[in-house]
């Protein structure tokens, strides 16, 4: 259950960054204009807030469905979206919009660039604390 609300968050991020693309659509990529519609559509729209109940609502649970590497990772990727929504609200904070929206929207790359933290091919062969059988029913 954890992959599917990691994936449902996923899924609402890259809609995100999918809106901000159409609406830079009409400019040459990399050009002037192009960045600064993206930078504007940056501004003018707003990030769904992040579910997290099933993370939060299993917390006595996750030690015995992931190993240590898996807890560290999905903690990590949780705190990379609270780093986003701090981010939205804190763009008074930089110097220019220009930085922010690079800022921002970097972070919204690497997010969607690593993808779920719980993907195998990122995980560790074998479990740091032994095989997580438990894993099957909160993954899924």
């Amino acid at each position: 259950m954890i992959q599917v609300e990691i994936n449902d968050n996923l899924e609402h991020l890259g809609a995100f960054i999918a809106l901000i693309e159409r609406t830079a659509r009409g400019h040459a990529p990399g050009s002037t204009l192009h960045i600064i519609a993206r930078h504007d559509a940056l501004r003018h729209f707003r990030l769904q807030p992040w579910n997290r109940r099933v993370w939060n609502s299993l917390t006595e649970s996750i030690p015995l469905a992931l190993n240590p590497h898996e807890i560290e990772a999905v903690y990590f990727w949780y705190n990379q979206l609270e780093e986003l929504a701090r981010l939205e609200e804190q763009r008074t904070a930089f110097a220019s919009e220009a930085e922010w929206a690079t800022t921002f929207e970097t972070l919204i790359q690497q997010i969607l660039a690593s993808g779920s933290p719980l993907d195998r091919k990122s995980a560790p062969k074998f479990p740091v604390n032994g095989p997580s059988f438990g894993s099957i029913s909160l993954i899924w």
